[in-house]
């Protein structure tokens, strides 16, 4: 085996060099699209937290939106997810003031999907689902079926959902 000289040396010197070009142009270029998904990741999840504490049509468009994220980041964190829309289900359920409004039943019927069907209590979120089948009890407990807070429900929904957190305690337990 002899050396490599001349042409053929700076020909090889090229290559690597080219090769080390595009291999650290290609990381260069992943961890920016990385970085800028992870940007657009946050600012979607942090506007659609920031929609659900306002108003009934502003919550309409934060679920859309939380529903967005959750569909498109698969990785994100079901824990705050849940947490964040276990404490609106409870207040819809025992602070609201729209009674019947069909908006609002709407979006609780459509956070109630996101929790029993696409989420599930963790050692994390025990807790809130615990207190979220409290509230749906307490609500079964009232003899006013329209109280002054709280929207106005039916004894089968409510009881339907009540029976639904219960089994999902029960096979996270």
């Amino acid at each position: 085996m002899g050396t490599v000289t001349g042409p053929d040396a700076t020909v090889i010197g090229a290559a690597i060099a080219a090769l080390f070009g595009l291999v650290s142009g290609g990381v260069s270029s992943w961890l920016v699209y990385w970085a800028q998904t992870r940007k657009r990741s946050d600012e979607l999840f942090g506007a659609a937290l920031g929609f659900l504490d306002h108003g009934s049509q502003r919550r309409n468009v934060g679920i859309a939106r939380l529903r967005l994220y959750m569909r498109e980041y698969p990785s994100y964190d079901k824990d705050v997810c849940a947490e964040v829309l276990v404490g609106t289900a409870i207040y819809l359920l025992l602070e609201s003031e729209q009674k019947g409004k069909a908006h609002e039943l709407l979006n609780l019927d459509r956070i109630m999907k996101i929790l029993l069907s696409e989420l599930e209590p963790s050692d994390v979120t025990r807790a809130s689902y615990e207190s979220l089948g409290n509230a749906l009890k307490s609500r079964l407990e009232m003899k006013d079926r329209k109280p002054e807070e709280g929207l106005w429900l039916d004894d089968g929904k409510l009881e339907g959902w009540k029976v639904s957190v219960e089994k999902l305690m029960k096979r996270g337990a």
